[in-house]
């Protein structure tokens, strides 16, 4: 039987106008079959055949010649035939010479694509002659290669699940791992019975599939063949799909077990690009805030590069995740940031954009940044702010404060900006039950008072001020200077104030007449009530 070789492949279709840039002399290496390579981990091992010729953009690793060598060398071991370089202008910009002189050494191939070469013009040439000599045109490997120009093409997971839906002519539904559903293209009521399928039965599913490829459900009456969305140990999520009543379910199967590849490849894609974006995001939220930057313009040019646009932001909106109840804390890091990202941040898109299109948000550690032009939707912010409270009082593992910073003219006051409303949302948390939304202007004066913990003379006036309370309660064990405090936190209420120290009432009305007395004045009457309540946040007591 003729075999194809790497020289072969580089004398037709996509790969006729190729260079080959380091390993010549593998050229010779056989091509039994050819793959799109996007999990580019060190991992690859587990899947990679024996003479199967690789394509890739090297995206998920562009700016890592390291992790590139690797994988070159893990291919190398793998008896890998060779490597494409696919769309390198755009995505690798150039091979580093370490991997020329890595895979001369190694005499790997190492060919370099056409840059307006797109995926499916190698792909389906290549698998057309592949097919041709094994005596196997298996109708379904002729899609297959214009499934994986989709993954590459499309930006929008839905979008390409849609277009790959629409090939293969089944009725299916794709959920993540969050069971969502990304996109179906059956009748809603039937996806919502799939969804509490998946939700009432998904461990007993999880350990039916670690044992084998799908299984096959009874839902709704209906027999479902169910597969998981997975690559390289990683789950991304399951699609569901209802077999052909025209066809055995033998072909089903055959034909449907061929989706597993392009969907997984969606995901993997989509989470390498996510990540990476991500990444990028928040180095330059920290640039932003820090202002690392020689002026506006460049850090209006570095924001265009990772997709935002500054020029016009005159709000600021923080969302401060307050606490999460977990027992492991490095787990529970874990778990939070990928619930928010996965979970809320899409969401978070979606309300926010309804009232500023323009508006960008990012997600940094425990906060939630969010820039904003002018409202396009009466009454404002103050409404918006509350819209993403309410979406976070659904969850009760999860607490957060939102803050909403006044109006700032240009962006080089977003580091001033940031501080200010970080600081709103701290107040907030603590002044606040959780789930609570203030501006700036809500707490102004209380920033005021916090900015004069740094001034000696304030300092030394609010210490002078408590000091006859706090030498009573030193002397006698009292807690003079904490109901005081309590008083004033509780809005004058006595009973309030008696049930948050586990007192009587009477008890708390006693200590407040001690208080008058000692001091020789009454605090909690004006002009000294202003005094007071400065003097106990100056000194934090």
């Amino acid at each position: 039987m003729k075999r194809l070789s790497v020289e072969d492949a580089l004398s037709f279709g996509g790969l006729k106008d190729a260079i080959v840039v380091a390993g010549r002399e593998g050229l010779k290496n056989y091509v039994d079959s050819i793959s799109l390579l996007e999990v580019a981990e060190h991992q690859i091992s587990q899947c990679v055949k024996d003479n199967e010729l690789y394509i890739t953009s090297f995206y998920a690793v562009r700016d890592n010649v390291e992790m590139q060598k690797i994988i070159i060398e893990t291919l190398a071991q793998c008896n890998c035939c060779g490597l494409v370089i696919c769309h390198l202008d755009s995505c690798l910009k150039k091979i580093d010479p370490e991997i020329i002189a890595l895979c001369d050494r190694i005499t790997f191939p190492l060919i370099v694509a056409n840059s307006s070469t797109s995926y499916v013009n190698i792909l389906n040439p290549l698998i057309g002659k592949l097919m041709y000599f094994k005596g196997n045109a298996d109708e379904f490997a002729k899609i297959r290669a214009d499934f994986l120009d989709i993954i590459i093409q499309e930006n929008h997971i839905s979008d390409a699940l849609k277009k790959i839906s629409c090939r293969v002519d089944y009725e299916i539904s794709y959920f993540d791992i969050y069971l969502h559903c990304l996109y179906s293209n059956k009748i809603e009521k039937e996806v919502e019975q799939e969804q509490q399928f998946l939700k009432e039965n998904i461990s007993a599913i999880k350990t039916e599939l670690q044992k084998q490829a799908h299984i096959i459900k009874k839902i709704s009456d209906i027999s479902k063949v169910i597969y998981p969305i997975s690559a390289i140990n990683r789950l991304f999520g399951y699609f569901i799909i209802n077999p052909d009543k025209h066809y055995s379910l033998e072909k089903t199967l055959k034909e449907t077990k061929e989706l597993c590849l392009p969907c997984s490849l969606i995901f993997s894609h989509q989470a390498h690009i996510m990540d990476l974006k991500g990444i990028y995001e928040r180095e330059y939220l920290e640039d932003l805030i820090l202002w690392n930057f020689q002026s506006e313009e460049m850090a209006v040019l570095k924001g265009a590069e990772v997709g935002f646009d500054i020029r016009d932001k005159h709000y600021m909106l923080l969302i401060k995740i307050n606490d999460y109840q977990q027992e492991d804390p490095a787990k529970e890091n874990r778990i939070l940031t990928n619930y928010i990202v996965k979970w809320f941040v899409p969401r978070l898109s979606e309300i926010v954009r309804s009232y500023c299109l323009t508006g960008i948000i990012c997600h940094r550690s425990d906060i939630i940044f969010v820039l904003l032009s002018e409202c396009e939707k009466d009454p404002g912010f103050k409404q918006l702010a509350g819209r993403l409270v309410s979406l976070f009082e659904a969850d009760h593992k999860i607490s957060v404060s939102v803050a909403i910073s006044s109006r700032f003219e240009g962006i080089r006051e977003i580091p001033n900006i940031y501080n200010q409303t970080l600081q709103a949302a701290m107040i907030s948390h603590e002044y606040f039950d959780k789930n609570k939304a203030v501006s700036n202007d809500d707490v102004w004066f209380y920033q005021i008072l916090l900015a004069l913990r740094k001034d000696h003379d304030a300092l030394d006036f609010s210490r002078k001020m408590l000091d006859p309370l706090i030498r009573q309660d030193e002397q006698s064990g009292t807690e003079l200077l904490k109901t005081l405090k309590v008083i004033f936190d509780c809005s004058m209420d006595i009973s309030m104030a008696a049930d948050k120290m586990f007192v009587h009432r009477n008890t708390i009305l006693y200590r407040k007449n001690k208080i008058i007395k000692i001091l020789g004045l009454n605090p909690f009457e004006s002009p000294y009530l202003i005094s007071f309540l400065a003097a106990l946040n100056i000194l934090k007591t």
